[in-house]
């Protein structure tokens, strides 16, 4: 057909195709995105050739002829994973208590392009999350340092390490070519994974820093267009906030004066990239204030520019990049480097012989890397001009050169009800703050084991580790890991008494850290003078992987209920895994299981002295508990425990208590061919920790046959979710239409607004609202804030302050 200017009018579909998957929205030059309601130039509709691959060739890129219809399911997959490429991480919060003007930071990457980004947004007068972001700090950083305009990153802060300081040598650098020491040069050139030329590492140093001036197909390095921030694909951000610890004057002298010194301080958004660096962002602007590059991946920074997902060598100026004769590269494209989720503590440190108050940074490298890394960032002022005075704000490293049993550690990370600080951040009763940490995975020997970390890092003049930590092993086997564990207070004077922590194989551990000195600190269960697990999880004689942090409940009893999930994902082939099925357990860590004689049986992994509680899901998602549920003789039973009840199911993220609700959420992979990506089914459980079922309607109500069930579960939210309380104007209602059923409308500054009653529950007098709140999902809970956690006060209270 030919139209009324002899332009070629094509099939229908192919409008559909170009107006249906042009890129609608245009960067303007701070950073921000405009709509564009149709498409412009040819590239916006058109970026590959008909077998996926990169080229123009006038056909729109979702467009695909009929005779070729196995080319549906690919487009299909191509068009939906376009929309959900966002990462495997929680959503940060600019407080923990969600206010109108707070935000929400969203962490996402792209698997095709290499690249991520954190994007912001702000909360409404309505207490609802803006639909498009505030900013996106990847081209933000784009602007400021590469491309034509930006000044190749000589205006950023950015420093590394060198090892640990010992004597004179040593410790934190700029991240400058003039600046590094030669050890260092040296891991990026001839001990690196990749071999470079002097010159070479160089540009891959300036590469990082935001140098564009070599990238492109045509010219060598790989190409990064307009977002110079790298995936973030496990990293959860975290917002650096005024010190707020709950810490009494009496046993935390001091804090009280340092947290008023600090009343003013700015705040900073802290973010793991796998662009070889941790990124601080101003969280109201987007814009970087600092960033730091771990010494303990500096063998492998020369990969970051190197091409991925082709066959061919990455070449500059007609000669091959790296000195070897082949590149040696990780599978896929996107590759790990700084994977872990950054935290922030307070904590007390020797300063010339002189406690003294600071708030830290702490992160692992995740899936990049066996270590983990301190950072000073008590003065958030100082962080711009950090590459003048590295050795302040880098404070050590600990690696599995320091010790063999470190593994991968890609726990999330959440609070301590105790302190109000990051959980890994703990005071013992020896007097000293360390990190509590489980050794993760894949160490070189595969044992189960709990480091503590003490706060002042290595020895000054040697740079050994040499006693400046305490390890515990609680399984010596291999093929094994401890995952994260949680520390309770028993006492209520501030420090840890006990810790729990589950591992590989399903064993659940109790750690006994209430002596006052480490030599006393041991597993606190012993079989024969064999350390003994608390309870192991078995289906059937498999054991079942806790890795994922356990949440402690307080009966109305003595002793703790200590309630964890089963489930892994840590590498392609666990998740899913049908053949097991995995299970969600509420276990009664009872006094006479210590008792000086006649000590209680520890339970069984047969589970014959646990409860069990019937789950079932319902067509629609919800999740329910069916039949009689039986009360738990807690004379007899040491507990309750269910099955998961999705093929697959897992639980994967860490759960959440407060107010008497477990809050957790689960995995589990879609079934059937029509499915046209591949992400999990996520459940929201809301459950009572002591009893294992639900007792509240935190999720609405399921009829069947005239019977109403309490939802335990509905689906449809992030796997990473962040709990945080609500102090906006939100509604629990929603929108409708003037003249529907149960639709009622009021006039509110001229502008009329109709609602009805959503399926949520309604916060009734004295509760209070918490948020559920994922990357896309935004869930309202009633709970009574001034609620008793069981029978033991709210932890944190203290009567003298």
């Amino acid at each position: 057909m030919v139209g009324g200017q002899d332009a070629i009018v094509n099939d229908p579909l192919w409008y559909a195709a170009k107006y249906g998957s042009f890129t609608s929205s245009t960067k303007n030059s701070d950073g921000t995105y405009t709509d564009v309601d149709a498409p412009g130039s040819v590239s916006s509709w058109d970026k590959k050739l008909a077998d996926g691959t990169a080229g123009s060739d006038g056909i729109p890129d979702g467009y695909f002829l009929a005779r070729r219809p196995e080319l549906l399911e690919q487009q299909l997959r191509a068009a939906l994973d376009s929309l959900a490429k966002n990462s495997n991480a929680a959503p940060a919060v600019s407080s923990s208590q969600l206010i109108t003007d707070g935000f929400k930071y969203v962490a996402k990457f792209d698997s095709t392009t290499v690249e991520g980004n954190i994007e912001a947004y702000s909360v409404d007068r309505l207490g609802n999350f803006n639909q498009d972001p505030d900013w996106k700090a990847g081209q933000l950083l784009r602007n400021s340092a590469g491309g034509a305009t930006g000044d190749k990153g000589e205006s950023r802060s950015i420093i590394t390490n060198f090892g640990n300081k010992a004597g004179g040598t040593g410790g934190g650098f700029a991240f400058r070519w003039s600046s590094l020491p030669t050890g260092y040069k040296t891991q990026m050139t001839t001990a690196s994974t990749n071999k470079l030329s002097a010159t070479n590492a160089e540009i891959v140093l300036n590469y990082m820093r935001g140098d564009q001036s070599k990238e492109g197909a045509s010219i060598g390095l790989r190409e990064r267009g307009d977002n110079l921030l790298g995936p973030i694909v496990n990293a959860t951000p975290w917002i650096q906030d005024v010190p707020s610890a709950v810490y009494s004057e009496a046993q935390f002298p001091g804090y009280r004066a340092f947290a008023s010194s600090k009343a003013s301080r700015s705040k900073i958004l802290w973010v793991a990239a796998n662009d070889g660096m941790l990124h601080g962002l101003n969280p109201t602007t987007g814009q970087e204030v600092f960033a730091y590059v771990p010494g303990a991946v500096a063998n492998r920074l020369a990969e970051i520019p190197l091409q991925r997902g082709t066959a061919g060598r990455t070449r500059l100026s007609n000669a091959n990049f790296t000195l070897d004769s082949a590149e040696v590269l990780p599978t896929g494209t996107v590759w790990p480097y700084v994977d872990g989720s950054p935290y922030i503590g307070d904590v007390q440190v020797d300063v010339s012989g002189t406690n003294t108050w600071k708030t830290y940074l702490f992160s692992t490298l995740g899936r990049g890397g066996r270590a983990l890394f301190a950072l000073d960032v008590t003065d958030t002022a100082a962080l711009a001009s950090a590459e003048s005075t590295p050795g302040n704000i880098f404070k050590w490293q600990f690696t599995s050169d320091d010790d063999a049993d470190l593994g991968y550690i890609v726990n999330d990370v959440s609070n301590n009800a105790f302190s109000g600080q990051s959980m890994p951040i703990v005071k013992l009763n020896n007097g000293k703050f360390a990190l509590l940490l489980g050794n993760g995975m894949k160490s070189d020997n595969g044992k189960a084991a709990l480091f503590l970390l003490y706060m002042d890092g290595p020895d000054a003049t040697s740079g050994s580790w040499t006693g400046k930590y305490k390890k515990i092993v609680a399984d010596a086997g291999t093929g094994n890991g401890l995952s994260a564990p949680t520390w309770v207070d028993l006492d209520n004077n501030g420090t840890a008494d006990v810790a729990y922590a589950g591992d590989l194989k399903g064993n659940l551990w109790k750690f006994n850290l209430a002596s006052a000195s480490d030599t006393g600190w041991d597993v606190a269960y012993k079989v024969s003078s064999l350390n003994a697990p608390l309870f192991t999880a078995k289906y059937n004689s498999t054991p079942l992987p806790i890795t994922t942090a356990p949440e402690i409940a307080f009966p109305p009893f003595e002793g703790l209920i200590i309630n964890f999930g089963t489930g892994i994902a840590f590498e392609d082939g666990m998740f899913p895994n049908s053949g097991v099925t995995q299970r969600v357990y509420g276990i009664w860590d009872r006094p006479d299981f210590a008792a000086a004689t006649n000590p209680r049986a520890l339970p069984p992994s047969t589970m014959t002295t646990l409860v069990p509680r019937t789950y079932s899901r319902q067509s629609n998602g919800n999740v329910i508990v069916t039949g009689t549920p039986a009360t738990v003789d807690w004379s007899t039973k040491d507990g309750w425990y269910f099955d998961l009840p999705g093929s697959s199911e897992m639980v994967l993220s860490d759960p959440d208590l407060r107010a008497g609700v477990l809050t957790f959420t689960t995995a589990r992979p879609k079934t059937g061919t029509d499915d046209c990506n591949n992400t999990p089914y996520v459940s929201l459980y809301t459950i009572d920790p002591i009893t294992g079922k639900s007792e509240r309607n935190n999720q609405g109500t399921t009829t069947i046959s005239s019977t109403v069930y309490l939802n335990s579960a509905t689906e449809g939210i992030d796997q990473k979710v962040r709990v945080v309380n609500d102090r906006t104007q939100r509604a629990f209602t929603t929108e409708c239409r003037k003249g529907d059923a149960g639709c009622t409308c009021t006039t509110v500054d001229g502008v009329e607004k109709c609602k009805k009653d959503s399926n949520k529950p309604q916060c009734g007098p004295g509760q209070s609202a918490l948020r559920v709140v994922g990357q896309g999902s935004d869930v309202s809970l009633c709970y009574s804030p001034n609620g008793r956690v069981q029978w033991r006060d709210i932890p944190g209270l203290r009567t003298d302050q």
